[in-house]
Parts: C-alpha cells; sequence; structure tokens
C-alpha cells in the first residue's frame, strides 16, 4: 500500500506545474453540467455566402460565472473570395483557441452573428490561456459538451418518433383543430401545432407531379428531424382529415338553426 502511494507521489512530483493545473481544469470540466455551457457558431462551410467578407471565423462556448463570462472559443483567420452571389470565407493560417473571461451578460453573437454583429463590440476582456493550452481547453469541453448532447439528441429523436407516431389514431378522435395551415411558398403546404409540450411541424411539398414530406418536431428547445416518409405523410393526411372533420362540424352546428 505505501508503495502504491509512494509511486502517485513520485508521478506528482514529475508532472509540471502546468500539467497539474491541466489535471485539476480538466477535473473541474467533468464535474461541471454540460446543460450550462452555451454554443455560438458552427464549423466554416465552404458553399454558404456572405454579404461582405469578414476577417475571422468563430465556434464559441461560454458559461455565466460569478466572477463573468467564460468564453472558450477557436479562431480562425479567414479571407472572402467574391463569387456572384456573395463571398465564400477561406482559410489562410493555423486556428487560434483562446480561453478569456468576459464581462457577465456577454453573449456569443457578438463574434458569431455575422449579419448582426455589434458596431462597437464589447472588447473588455482577461486573457487566461491562448495557444496550445488553448487548444487542449477547447478539446476537453467540446469532447464533453458533443458527447452530452448526442445524447440528449438521440434520447429526444426517439420520443419524437414514439410521439409522432401515435399521433395519427389520437386525431381520428378529435374533432377540435389546432392545426395552423402555412402556404408562404408555391407548392407547399405546412401545418404547425403545439401538442403536450412539443411543437410539431409537418410538410407536404408538390413539384412536377411529385410530392415529398418534412417532418421537425421541436421540445425543449431540441430540434428533431424525423427522416420517415410515411410517419410524416401519414400525419399530414390525419391533419387534412381533422380539418375536413372539423369543418363539418361546424357546419352541421349552422345547419341546426334552420
Amino acid at each position: 500500500m505505501t508503495d502504491q502511494k509512494d509511486s502517485r507521489d513520485n508521478l506528482t512530483e514529475h508532472k509540471s506545474q502546468q500539467e497539474l493545473l491541466l489535471d485539476k481544469i480538466q477535473l473541474m470540466l467533468d464535474k461541471t453540467d454540460p446543460e450550462r455551457w452555451k454554443k455560438g457558431g458552427k464549423p466554416l462551410d465552404a458553399d454558404e455566402r456572405f454579404e461582405k467578407a469578414l476577417n475571422a471565423w468563430h465556434e464559441v462556448y461560454t458559461i455565466d460565472l460569478q466572477t463573468g463570462t467564460l468564453v472558450v472559443r477557436k479562431e480562425t483567420p479567414v479571407k472572402g473570395d467574391f463569387l456572384g452571389r456573395g463571398f465564400i470565407l477561406v482559410p489562410i493560417g493555423r486556428a487560434n483557441f483562446v480561453v478569456e473571461l468576459r464581462p457577465s451578460g456577454w453573449h456569443h453573437a457578438e463574434l458569431t452573428d455575422y449579419n448582426r454583429r455589434s458596431r462597437f463590440p464589447n472588447r473588455e476582456r482577461t486573457l487566461l490561456a491562448e495557444g496550445d493550452l488553448g487548444n487542449t481547453i477547447y478539446g476537453q469541453v467540446q469532447e464533453r459538451y458533443n458527447a452530452h448532447f448526442a445524447k440528449k439528441q438521440k434520447e429526444y429523436d426517439q420520443d419524437a418518433y414514439e410521439f409522432v407516431s401515435r399521433l395519427p389514431g389520437r386525431l381520428k378522435e378529435e374533432t377540435l383543430n389546432v392545426w395552423d395551415r402555412i402556404e408562404d411558398n408555391p407548392g407547399e403546404v405546412r401545418f404547425v401545432a403545439t401538442i403536450d409540450e412539443r411543437t410539431i411541424d409537418v410538410m407536404r411539398t408538390q413539384q412536377n407531379n411529385l410530392e415529398s414530406y418534412e417532418l421537425l418536431v421541436i421540445r425543449h428547445g431540441v430540434e428533431s428531424k424525423l427522416p420517415e416518409r410515411g410517419l410524416a405523410k401519414d400525419l399530414f393526411d390525419s391533419i387534412l382529415e381533422l380539418g375536413e372533420t372539423s369543418r363539418l362540424m361546424t357546419l352541421s352546428k349552422v345547419l341546426e338553426q334552420m
């Protein structure tokens, strides 16, 4: 037992102060609820077009602390090439990873919302780490965040599938139509409703005698896009039938006044 303790002590002695601090940081990240982190930005898409050229692309994680907002971010230098429909962004150097403390209430949109960036951004910040250290911390935060929300997405997708699978049968027993019909674009019909804390959005697109369906379920801010065409079609048809039933009920009440 003593030999094992001595071995651990020797291992600790051989670790640098930096390595010991990183171990401590990793332990604190393990104890932090991933739900507290907010993510801003996305990986750079070579096909996306922008109205103006940018000089940097940001992917950001933030968490609110008592002393301010902790920001862990990846900043990639880019240049804009104009290709007729707008600018595409091309990386022109290695990404820099930064860990910093910003004032309380700071929001990642200041860096990631490229269409509505603040004209006078709040540049007050305290640099805590960058370069390789920043890269290590960014990777640890990203890994925990992605693992947590991938598991959460899977659970929500399963819940959405089971919920929507029961809806057609449930709608056959109802006469009150709570679905909003939206026809913003030619050939597209959408039905949207909020049922049991879930927003259901089902769309049918008709083009060149072909039909396609899309089905989206949003619960607690998490989106589940269900790819099953048959499920979306069954729900869409059930909503159409419910609409007809609801109108017949209204007509019947009107005729009762004759």
